[in-house]
C-alpha cells in the first residue's frame, strides 16, 4: 500500500535542537561537490555568518560573494551546511524530515525565487536526487531535481522540476516544512504547515540515503559571454539572504 500521500503520522525524533553555542561537528559539515580526480568544490561563502545556541540556527550571507564560472551546480549554492552523515533508507522505508524555517532576503528581486533563497534539503550525490523546499520571504517553492554530475547523469537524465506553491508568507515568517520520501513506491511528498502541497511520483532511481541540508543559494544560468569559450556566472549583484532553521527532526517507518 502506498502511504506517501498521507504519511504525516510518522513519529519523529530530534536531529538537532540547536542548543550548542556552535554547530555540532558530529552533526553538520560544510558540503562539498565532487568534481572528479579527487577534486572538490566547497559550498561555503566567505561572507557566511552562523549563529546558533538558542534553539535555532541562523545563517546569513550578505552579500553573496562566491560563484563558479563554468559548473552550474557549483555556482548555485553559496553556502550549504550538510548533515555530517546521511540518513540510511531501507528498501521498504518511508523517510520523513521536518524543520521550522524562515527567510529574509536583502537587495534581491522578491518576485524571482532564483535570485536569492534558502533551502531545506534532502540530497544525495550518489544518485543525484534532490528534494527541496525553497523560501525567500515572499515566495515558497518545492523543487525536485536530478543533478547533472559528470559520470553519473547527462543532458537526458538530469532535470529540474519546481512548483511555486500557493502559500502566504512574508520575511521572517516561520513555516513548518516536511518532506517524505517513500523508497518502495518511488514517490515524494512536500507538506507545509500541515498541508500537503506537492507530490512527485515515479522518481527514476532508488535513493539509499539522504543528507540533510541548510542552504543559501541562487539559481542563475551561467552565460557564455563573447567569445563563447569564456562563460561567466551571472548570480551576483550585491544581494544576500538570512535563513533560520529550528526543530530539525526525522523519522522512518516501514511501508508494508
Amino acid at each position: 500500500m502506498e502511504q506517501t500521500a498521507n504519511a504525516t503520522y510518522i513519529k519523529l525524533k530530534s536531529y538537532d535542537d540547536f542548543r550548542t553555542s556552535q554547530l555540532d561537528s558530529a552533526k553538520w559539515t560544510k558540503a562539498r561537490l565532487p568534481l572528479g580526480d579527487d577534486r572538490f568544490w566547497e559550498y561555503y561563502d566567505p561572507n557566511t555568518v552562523i549563529k546558533t545556541g538558542h534553539g535555532a540556527c541562523e545563517i546569513t550571507v550578505n552579500p553573496f560573494s562566491r560563484s563558479h564560472n563554468s559548473v552550474q551546480i557549483a555556482d548555485n549554492p553559496k553556502t550549504l551546511i550538510a548533515s555530517a552523515s546521511p540518513l540510511e533508507i531501507g528498501p521498504d522505508d518511508i523517510l520523513s524530515v521536518s524543520v521550522d524555517i524562515a527567510a529574509r532576503a536583502y537587495n534581491n528581486d522578491p518576485h524571482d525565487i532564483w535570485d536569492a533563497f534558502i533551502t531545506f534539503n534532502l540530497f544525495d550525490f550518489e544518485s543525484g536526487v534532490v528534494l527541496d523546499f525553497l523560501l525567500n520571504g515572499h515566495l515558497v517553492y518545492a523543487l525536485f531535481e536530478r543533478l547533472y554530475i559528470p559520470g553519473l547523469t547527462d543532458e537526458t537524465t538530469a532535470f529540474t522540476r519546481e512548483a511555486n506553491l500557493p502559500v502566504p508568507t512574508e520575511p521572517g515568517k516561520v513555516h513548518n516544512c516536511i518532506i517524505n520520501y517513500d523508497r518502495k513506491f518511488d514517490t515524494a511528498l512536500w507538506i507545509i504547515d500541515g498541508q500537503p502541497v506537492y507530490r512527485v511520483p515515479n522518481i527514476p532511481v532508488k535513493v539509499n540515503r539522504f543528507h540533510l541540508g541548510m542552504g543559501l543559494m541562487t539559481l542563475k544560468p551561467i552565460r557564455a559571454a563573447f567569445p563563447y569559450y569564456f562563460p561567466k556566472s551571472t548570480s551576483l549583484h550585491g544581494q544576500g539572504i538570512s535563513g533560520v532553521w529550528a526543530n530539525y527532526r526525522f523519522g522512518l517507518t516501514k511501508n508494508n
